[in-house]
């Protein structure tokens, strides 16, 4: 906790929230990373990065001029209409703990050092509405956290562990304010129907 509260940390807090902004117009356009390192499997720390890929429906290739609240989605709901939505889903390897450390989220994990590695295609079918209101309940009651998974992919390093206890605080206050009890989601859900990983590599 003091590491993740000094100096450096914060300025990299405060860099992501409010510096080199870009502006998303279609959230299958976008390229994620993990904030910070996770385990897996024995010995081995790894980033994640999922890249989309075209495979059906073309990028709607538009910005939001005066977007309103809900504009991701329904650009979402539109590009889904069109055809399949694909992603690569790609680890990064740790291969020397001073240039790709744990604990120091502000050194980046070069990929000239460490090339991430695709292990896994993602597709999610065409013709899958997502503007229902059971779509739109299940997702605002829905809590998200990088510990929500098994030991062997256990979040590693002072960010993560904050993470913990702030990302439980947050859904915590949400349901309350929904007036909902905390139900913590198994992959039975219908909204799941929608992912699939269809390959491996």
């Amino acid at each position: 906790l003091d590491y993740a509260l000094s100096k450096q940390a914060l300025f990299l807090q405060l860099q992501t929230l409010f510096g080199g902004q870009t502006v998303i117009s279609d959230i299958f356009d976008t390229t994620y990373w993990s904030q910070g390192p996770y385990r897996l499997g024995d010995g081995m720390a790894v980033k994640y990065k999922v890249v989309p890929r075209v495979c059906g429906a073309p990028s709607l290739g538009r910005a939001p001029g005066g977007p309103n609240d809900d504009f991701l989605r329904r650009n979402a709901n539109d590009r889904l209409a069109k055809g399949d939505i694909c992603f690569d889903f790609l680890v990064q390897r740790q291969r020397d703990p001073k240039l790709n450390p744990v604990e120091d989220v502000v050194i980046e994990w070069m990929e000239s050092d460490t090339a991430p590695i695709k292990i896994a295609s993602i597709k999610i079918p065409a013709g899958q509405g997502i503007m229902s209101n059971e779509r739109h309940a299940l997702c605002e009651n829905a809590s998200f956290s990088p510990w929500n998974g098994i030991a062997e992919h256990r979040p590693l390093g002072a960010i993560n562990r904050i993470r913990l206890t702030a990302y439980s605080g947050i859904s915590n206050k949400r349901r309350l304010e929904n007036g909902v009890q905390r139900k913590e989601l198994d992959g039975s859900e219908s909204f799941f129907d929608v992912l699939k990983t269809v390959s491996k590599k």
